[in-house]
């Protein structure tokens, strides 16, 4: 891994993460791409590879879709409206416990500014899951 232009320097954390393995998340487990595909991501400020990650081909799309549609049949489709909710605000929070890292791996990967990282791509995520949250109980009720 390479560092990022000179004005940036990602912290111990972002780096371990950017080091560790990034397989696909199918079924609720982390799993290779079936072929072994593997893709660099680049940061583009420096052109030097941050990561890599599983690069998905057709037969782990097929597994991830065969995955979801039976959560979907299952857990999902039984669970009510305020158990989905309390699971969309609880990732909305994770996303703020880990906003630092959701910024630099943000600036890393695509060359902008931290501030705007900070309050655009990685708070308003959690922003906006909160607001779909709120949805969840408003739509069809329980």
């Amino acid at each position: 891994m390479s560092a990022a232009p000179e004005s940036f320097s990602p912290s111990p954390d972002t780096q371990a993460f950017l080091a560790g393995s990034h397989d696909l998340l199918i079924n609720g487990e982390r799993v290779p791409a079936a072929a072994g595909d593997r893709i660099e991501v680049q940061d583009p400020a420096t052109e030097a590879t941050i990561a890599t990650v599983a690069g998905a081909g057709a037969e782990d799309i097929d597994r991830a879709v065969a995955a979801a549609r039976a959560a979907f049949k299952a857990e999902w489709s039984t669970m009510t409206a305020y158990e989905r909710a309390r699971l969309m605000l609880n990732y909305a929070d994770e996303i703020e416990r880990n906003l630092p890292l959701i910024a630099e791996v943000e600036v890393l990967e695509n060359g902008m500014p931290r501030m705007i990282s900070e309050y655009t791509i990685a708070k308003f995520g959690a922003e906006f899951m909160r607001y779909y949250a709120g949805w969840v109980t408003k739509i069809h009720g329980m």
